[in-house]
């Protein structure tokens, strides 16, 4: 099956005052093969990506006016400073056993993932990895109800070559480039109990990280439980474990897309590794079809990586990132109600608490909206006929900015910058779907996001587009349909 899009603006953006305009764009493929067999099933994809952001710039006058040479920028090497663009191409393979839970077989699931990325400014990452498990189910304690003895096992290895140096644009320098390497080896050994409408999980995650030529092993516990109060209506659940995440250059500019991947980058690339998250929920039916997911979790993060304006760049318009560690809070409430066949909703509600020691280097979780909500709707006509109601917001969200509400450039005493925390406007986007399922292996789409025209910036002084679109079509090569898919 394969499918590609594109993403074109239908709407211009309104630049602010001197600022040049700043346009994206994002053109996608994805193709992938299944093949079935007796007890295993093969599966492979093939992803490519091209996201382009540009920085903004300032006019002539502006430079001029402010004592810059002009013959330094509007050149071409100007105009490349100020675009920010990657290729990303993915290629995984993997086998996976067909076996259902309490057959006595072994099951396994084994992927082996490839990920290139190569920036314009001629940083790249190659990135290879291994995410498997191993699994038995079996009785070899002698109580009732299935057991399954898990192990999974993961390896990710992270090659990155980032530009040093600004360029030409800053005293003639010339960027080179430096070689970094990192990569994270994880056991997680299991065991899972059910026994009838009880469900218990206990296991170690024992992760080995190597980065900036460091080496790490931050051991985490893995426990669940899950209690059916009410078969079906209510169950509750609690439970505790950890991850560690590489925030490379994949990660980092698909967050945000105005993220320099230069100097500053080489002492950013590192693990977020969530030592600690206690989580719990309630989740159930109230009537026909209409469930309910409460769920709270609460987590010790060393290493969350925020976004900040980098003050090196004489137009602050480029991002670096900076890490810190973190005490986090969720909360979260979702509801989906399948109302008839052809409607589906989903509502989603998140409150999102970022707590720093009293000595951090943040004051506030940059970039991080505490408050956001979801909503998704889906009504399907005559089998062939998809459409799509959505929308996005969020709120309270904070910046470190250089400019005061006036947008003028705060200075101090001896002329140097000042950045101020700055609450940033609430994100409102609504959007509209409609897919045509032409035959079983052929179909056709499009989406129209912010239909409100609202011109919401995510990280500051870069404000959104108005109106876009996103096209494409989905093609099966296989004889499974493309509606079974859509269910």
């Amino acid at each position: 099956m394969a499918s590609t899009c594109t993403i074109s603006p239908l709407g211009r953006v309104p630049s602010a005052k001197n600022r040049k305009i700043t346009p994206t764009s994002d053109t996608r493929v994805h193709l992938f093969l299944t093949t079935f067999f007796k007890e295993q099933t093969l599966y492979s994809s093939i992803d490519y990506n091209h996201e382009l952001a540009h920085f903004y710039g300032y006019g002539k006058d502006v430079l001029k006016a402010r004592g810059y040479y002009l013959e330094d920028y509007y050149t071409k090497d100007y105009y490349d400073e100020i675009r920010n663009d990657f290729h990303h191409l993915k290629a995984e393979i993997g086998v996976r056993s067909n076996h259902l839970p309490g057959v006595k077989k072994l099951k396994q699931d084994v992927r082996l993932n490839y990920n290139f990325l190569y920036c314009h400014n001629n940083s790249m990452e190659n990135h290879v990895g291994i995410t498997s498990f191993f699994a038995y189910d079996s009785r070899f304690m002698k109580i009732s109800g299935s057991q399954n003895y898990r192990i999974d096992f993961n390896f990710d290895y992270f090659n990155d070559r980032l530009q040093y140096g600004h360029g030409t644009l800053h005293d003639g320098e010339i960027p080179g480039y430096y070689n970094a390497n990192a990569f994270k080896f994880e056991l997680i050994p299991n065991m899972q109990f059910n026994i009838k409408e009880y469900y218990f999980k206990i296991g170690v995650g024992v992760p080995v990280l190597r980065s900036n030529e460091v080496t790490r092993c931050p051991v985490y516990p893995v426990a669940e439980v899950q209690l059916g109060i009410v078969p079906g209506i209510l169950s509750i659940y609690a439970g505790v474990d950890g991850k560690a995440e590489y925030k490379g250059l994949k990660e980092l500019l698909y967050e945000n897309p105005y993220y320099s991947p230069t100097l500053s980058t080489f002492d950013t690339l590192d693990f977020t590794r969530t030592r600690i998250n206690i989580y719990g929920g309630i989740k159930g039916n109230l009537v026909k079809k209409l469930n309910y997911h409460i769920s709270a979790r609460y987590a010790f993060v060393q290493d969350m990586a925020f976004f900040q304006l980098d003050p090196t760049y004489l137009l602050r318009n480029k991002f670096m990132v900076i890490y810190n560690d973190v005490n986090y809070l969720n909360v979260c409430l979702n509801l989906s109600w399948d109302v008839i066949d052809h409607l589906s909703l989903n509502f989603e509600a998140n409150y999102n608490g970022y707590y720093f020691k009293k000595d951090s280097k943040l004051q506030y979780a940059w970039y991080k909206p505490a408050l956001d909500f979801g909503f998704d709707g889906k009504y399907t006509l005559k089998g062939k006929y998809i459409f799509d109601l959505n929308f996005k917001m969020e709120f309270l969200s904070w910046a470190l900015a250089p400019r005061d509400e006036k947008g003028n450039i705060r200075y101090d005493d001896l002329g140097n910058v000042c950045y101020e925390p700055t609450k940033m406007k609430p994100v409102l986007d609504f959007g509209i779907g409609f897919e045509y399922l032409i035959n079983k292996n052929f179909s056709a789409f499009a989406t129209i996001n912010n239909i409100g025209c609202q011109y919401y910036a995510r990280y500051y002084d870069f404000n959104c587009f108005g109106i876009n679109a996103l096209v494409g079509i989905t093609y099966s090569f296989g004889k499974e349909s493309i509606k079974n898919k859509k269910k």
